[in-house]
């Protein structure tokens, strides 16, 4: 069986809190892993967002080559663990940034095609039936990905 997590001691003294949750997969004989790392307890009564990757940025065009910028960030050092959590923190901070950017663009470009739609159908008629139709395609897409966000 490969569905495995192997650790040394070194990384699992640096990750006292780390767990493996046992993913749910219904197309494939491997069940995915998901190791939850934590390096240490945060502080009493601080409470800090978790990072979470959403599936609904895999549908943006430009996801792939956020990622390639956030990876091609310098990373100092020889070890390879150091290395590979240095790579998540770059990936998650660009993330982030690109994932408000994205956020606020979507809110806009939605209120804007909901606007032009609403005046579309105010004049709705047979010379404007094939733009009605591309734009209500461009509005559902975008509110696809607004509720893919909050599932």
């Amino acid at each position: 069986m490969l569905d495995r997590v192997v650790a040394n001691p070194v990384w699992r003294e640096v990750y006292k809190e780390s767990w493996v949750e046992v993913l749910v997969v219904s197309s494939s004989d491997h069940k995915s892993l998901l190791v939850h790392l934590q390096k240490q307890k945060e502080a009493e009564g601080v409470k800090r967002r978790s990072f979470k990757y959403e599936a609904s940025w895999a549908l943006e065009d430009d996801c792939e080559l956020v990622l390639k910028i956030a990876w091609k960030k310098e990373v100092v050092g020889r070890n390879p663990s150091n290395t590979v959590v240095k790579l998540l923190d770059n990936s998650k901070a660009v993330f982030q940034k690109w994932s408000k950017k994205l956020s606020n663009e979507g809110k806009k470009e939605i209120e804007e095609k909901s606007r032009l739609l609403q005046r579309l159908q105010e004049d709705e008629n047979s010379s404007n039936a094939l733009e009605m139709r591309r734009v209500k395609e461009e509005l559902n897409l975008l509110l696809d990905k607004e509720d893919l966000r909050w599932r």
